[in-house]
């Protein structure tokens, strides 16, 4: 890296050495802008990341109340009725089931992108 001032100028406190050491921290003022937007947008990517995957676990919920649903019609109908309703059932499950997996891996690359990224950012601003 090359210094951004030189040594003579900084034993001589020359005007340059002023315009230099001024045009500096005004770029290590606006560096620090924009990694205080970055670490910000981070925060809110990983805070919509795990609202979004609550709002998954909420929709997962409602397809098991749905099953249910099915499944006690399953128990108290019709023979027709009830091997149709004992069908949709089983199919729910199944899907809840691949939902449930799609949700739990979201829900750990959620955590994981997040702490990776403050760690990175963390140990570049060091």
């Amino acid at each position: 890296m090359t210094p951004f001032v030189s040594f003579p100028d900084v034993l001589s406190d020359s005007p340059r050495f002023r315009a230099r050491l001024s045009s500096a921290e005004a770029s290590l003022d606006d560096l620090e802008g924009r990694l205080e937007r970055v670490l910000k947008a981070s925060a809110a990517a990983s805070e919509a990341g795990r609202t979004f995957v609550g709002q998954q676990t909420q929709f997962l919920a409602s397809l098991w109340e749905l099953s249910s649903h099915f499944a006690s019609s399953a128990s108290s109908g019709a023979a027709s009725s009830a091997s149709s309703s004992a069908e949709a059932a089983s199919h729910l499950n199944r899907l809840i089931h691949a939902l449930q997996e799609i949700v739990k891996l979201q829900g750990q690359l959620v955590e994981q992108s997040g702490r990776v990224l403050s760690k990175g950012l963390t140990k570049f601003l060091r």
